[in-house]
C-alpha cells in the first residue's frame, strides 16, 4: 500500500475521498460510520453506541450522551480506494459543523429516519446541499 512515516502520516499519493455523514441526531450516523469501518477490515469489532464502544464519539461526554458531541473523523480502504467518514453531530446546536463537513467533503450521505414525522428534520440539512 503507501508508505507510513514514523508519525503515522501517509506519504502515498492516493487521493482520499472525503464523505460527510449528515443528518438528525439518533439517525444512526455513527452507526453507519462503524459498519463501514468493520465491512471493509478498518476494524476487527463492530461497536455500538448504546455500549460506548464505536471508534467515533469517543470523549467521555458523546458516550455519557449516546450520540455525537463533536466531528468525528475516520477512515479506511476499499476497493483500492481511500475513503475519510466526518461523522457530523446531527443536534440543531451542531449546525455549524455540518456546513463545515459540507464544504470540505467530496459528497455527502444524510441519513434520515423513515419515521415521517422525523424525516422532516432532515430538510434544513437538505436546502444546504441544493
Amino acid at each position: 500500500m503507501g508508505n507510513n512515516t514514523s508519525k503515522g502520516i501517509n506519504s502515498d499519493s492516493k487521493p482520499t475521498r472525503a464523505v460527510a455523514l449528515v443528518g438528525p441526531a439518533g439517525t444512526g450516523k455513527t452507526s453507519l460510520a462503524e459498519a463501514l469501518l468493520f465491512a471493509s477490515g478498518a476494524i476487527s469489532r463492530q461497536g455500538s453506541v448504546d455500549a460506548g464502544t464505536t471508534v467515533g464519539d469517543a470523549s467521555p461526554e458523546a458516550r455519557a450522551r449516546s450520540g455525537s458531541t463533536e466531528i468525528n473523523l475516520m477512515h479506511f480502504d476499499y476497493l483500492d480506494d481511500r475513503f475519510a467518514l466526518i461523522d457530523v453531530p446531527g443536534g440543531t446546536g451542531f449546525a455549524v459543523d455540518g456546513l463545515a463537513a459540507l464544504q470540505s467533503a467530496d459528497l455527502a450521505l444524510v441519513v434520515i429516519d423513515p419515521a415521517p414525522e422525523r424525516a422532516a428534520l432532515a430538510e434544513p440539512m437538505l436546502r444546504q446541499l441544493d
